[in-house]
């Protein structure tokens, strides 16, 4: 069995749909199904990589040159060239919408070959573009051999639940825990340090994360990772409201100031406030580093199904300043059912590890070739 995993971008290029098809592409490959990765270059030129996982294994990455984004959608038209001569090596082409592009370039090749079809989350923001992109969107799903959703509200919520019909499948995300070199000095050790991370975009909700410390003493740091359109908006919203001793934007954080940060915080936290946020593999992230999780309960999201309401963290209403104050005021004062959760949060990951998903992926490849 040969899988193409096809996807917007790939790591180092990092946000979490790209997390997600590098832990199934190098899952895959170690137990035994090569997996290789097509996606949208970063730059103007279309590369080849190898990547060698051990000795004996390795998989290949094909990145395709691209303009840049529009609609948050790779600008690469010669993707469709790529997939047109990479489509007959492989058995299953696994496409991770939403991406419009991926979705064109397989209109245009009509491969032979099974095409898995994993549904991240609805078009939520860009309606008029989805106007436009309806009808691809429904001719991807009647070609797609089987729809895997990452929990069931990605499936049973989704505005095309009705078109899946009986080839839907839930399969959670996987996760490899990583460590890095302990950065020291990244937080004040002084204080009670929360910490988030994510792109600075309009369903992250961190305007709510940032007025949140107006209910809190200077005891408290919150510390925002990250980059994106609403820096300035953000960073202006702090000044204006004196609160540069609670909250740091911290910019964009490399791989190890993140494994760092995760260590050296007290609480993690995720406010998105939309649907966009269908999962939250950053919960998951945190959880590994035994840290407990406060996130918000987007109706119709995932994100509760990741972090479970007094197991592994808390949930708060989305848009609710104060909430998620008094959900950061409860686990400062309570030692006890802080450590209760931060046990909770480390037995939670376990049951995303890789040895427990990819096997799931597998049965599932293997049910659409029998």
């Amino acid at each position: 069995m040969k899988v193409l995993q096809f996807g917007k971008f790939y790591p180092p290029c990092f946000g979490g749909i790209e997390r997600v098809i590098e832990e199934f592409t190098e899952g895959l490959n170690m137990y035994g199904v090569s997996s290789d990765v097509l996606c949208a270059n970063t730059a103007l030129r279309s590369t080849h990589e190898i990547k060698e996982l051990t000795k004996n294994i390795s998989y290949q990455i094909f990145r395709s040159a691209s303009f840049g984004k529009l609609a948050s959608t790779a600008m690469s038209p010669s993707l469709v060239v790529l997939l047109k001569r990479l489509s007959q090596q492989y058995d299953i082409i696994h496409i991770h919408h939403p991406d419009p592009l991926a979705a064109l370039a397989l209109y245009i090749v009509r491969p032979k070959a099974k095409v898995v079809l994993h549904w991240h989350s609805d078009i939520i923001q860009q309606k008029h573009l989805l106007k436009m992109y309806h009808p691809l969107l429904l001719w991807l799903i009647n070609r797609s051999d089987l729809i895997i959703g990452a929990t069931n509200e990605h499936l049973q919520h989704s505005d095309y639940r009705e078109f899946f019909g009986s080839k839907s499948v839930v399969i959670p995300y996987a996760l490899t825990p990583k460590q890095g070199e302990t950065i020291p000095n990244l937080l004040e050790k002084d204080k009670f340090n929360i910490f988030s991370v994510g792109r600075l975009v309009y369903y992250k909700g961190f305007e709510y994360l940032i007025d949140c410390a107006h209910y809190l003493d200077e005891c408290f740091k919150i510390s925002i990772g990250g980059d994106g359109a609403l820096r300035n908006v953000l960073q202006k919203r702090i000044i204006n409201a004196n609160l540069e001793k609670k909250v740091v934007l911290l910019g964009g954080v490399s791989q190890n100031e993140l494994y760092s940060y995760y260590q050296s915080c007290d609480i993690f936290v995720l406010p998105s406030i939309y649907r966009s946020e269908m999962f939250g593999l950053v919960q998951l992230e945190a959880m590994s580093f035994k840290k407990p999780v406060i996130s918000c309960n987007v109706e119709k999201s995932g994100i509760a199904y990741v972090n479970q309401h007094q197991k592994s963290g808390l949930l708060v209403p989305p848009k609710d300043s104060k909430a998620l104050a008094r959900a950061f005021l409860q686990l400062y004062n309570n030692s006890f059912e802080y450590h209760q959760l931060a046990q909770g949060a480390a037995q939670r990951v376990q049951e995303f590890l890789p040895q427990n998903i990819i096997p799931k992926l597998i049965a599932a490849y293997q049910s659409i070739l029998q």
